[in-house]
């Protein structure tokens, strides 16, 4: 993905209610810039929460990184996860590429 924001992958998954798990995928990054946080390129657990749960980001140019981001499933038995450039349209530039996404349980 190049540019400002945008997943670069979302996808609804369903889980075993509150369970524990690992969400763990690679990235790479290319002059990779976040305006108001550390945040930059980052793999996020998305849910009605505002600010969700996130991997720690990638700024800048990095070559394959692994993210990773543990978490709980909850109640509802099914959870959206997704790999990010930013939070909103205006706050994040550059390019990144993510591979190898797993998610195992706990």
């Amino acid at each position: 993905m190049q540019g400002n924001y945008g997943k670069l992958l979302k996808l609804l998954l369903p889980v075993i209610i509150i369970e524990n798990f690992e969400l763990t995928s690679y990235k790479t990054t290319s002059e990779v810039m976040h305006l108001y946080t550390d945040k930059g390129a980052t793999l996020a657990l998305v849910n009605s929460n505002p600010w969700p749960p996130s991997s720690t980001g990638l700024k800048g140019t990095n070559d394959w990184t692994q993210l990773s981001l543990n978490f709980n499933s909850g109640t509802t038995g099914i959870i959206t996860i997704s790999s990010h450039l930013g939070y909103t349209n205006t706050d994040s530039s550059g390019t990144a590429y993510f591979d190898n996404l797993t998610i195992v349980p706990q």
